[in-house]
């Protein structure tokens, strides 16, 4: 490593020198330090160009005020899950007991990275036969009933994303509309034909092969109600 010689030391007079003006802050405001991402800034920005005036921090600051954001940073295996529970299950039991209260609520939306998570989380609905609230005793027995009357929605963050077009060959299309005809009647729905994989299936390539599969499962006959 190269070493570099400091700066000599010099004399500097700040006999004459004059301290800038401290500017105090605007009640309510408190100055941090606070990394946003790019797009967030580049959104309200845009906004305040397209108005011709104006301050997009301000923007920052409106944008859904009575939300309030709560991170959560623990590790693998920590009980982030159990901590959701706690939360959910704290506001469900005043939102029931105080139905005046605006500070509480009995709806909550869980929105999930992943179907594996989705399905891990179903721990967190009341009348799940592991719900976390009556198996790691979270909530005392009195008012296990106080819960079912949340409304949790878990779901996988795919449910908000735009649906994509895309085109399909004539091969394709054949091959996922199927031989079956759809007859619908009282609710219940049933294939005049059943698709079965063609004896030589083993020809097709992989991804033919899964759409065979996922054909054959899609038609089986069933007279469950939808």
């Amino acid at each position: 490593m190269r070493n570099v010689a400091a700066e000599p030391y010099r004399e500097i007079d700040f006999s004459r020198a004059k301290r800038g003006p401290v500017i105090p802050l605007e009640p309510g405001k408190t100055k941090i330090s606070i990394r946003l991402d790019n797009r967030v800034i580049d959104h309200f920005r845009a906004i305040v160009e397209k108005a011709g005036g104006g301050n997009y921090q301000t923007l920052i600051n409106d944008a859904n005020p009575e939300l309030m954001r709560l991170a959560l940073k623990l590790a693998t295996g920590a009980g982030k899950t159990t901590v959701m529970a706690m939360l959910i299950a704290w506001q469900t039991i005043n939102a029931v007991r105080r139905p005046q209260s605006k500070r509480f609520t009995r709806g909550f939306l869980v929105v999930t990275p992943g179907l594996t998570i989705k399905d891990r989380l179903r721990v967190l609905q009341p009348n799940d036969p592991d719900s976390y609230y009556a198996n790691r005793e979270l909530v005392p027995g009195d008012m296990l009933d106080d819960m079912n009357r949340a409304k949790i929605v878990i779901t996988n963050y795919h449910a908000f994303k735009l649906r994509e077009r895309i085109e399909l060959s004539k091969g394709g299309r054949s091959l996922l509309q199927g031989r079956g005809e759809l007859l619908r009647e009282d609710k219940h729905c049933q294939y005049s034909t059943a698709y079965r994989l063609p004896a030589s299936s083993a020809s097709y390539s992989p991804t033919v092969l899964l759409l065979l599969q996922a054909r054959e499962r899609a038609t089986k006959p069933s007279s469950s109600s939808i």
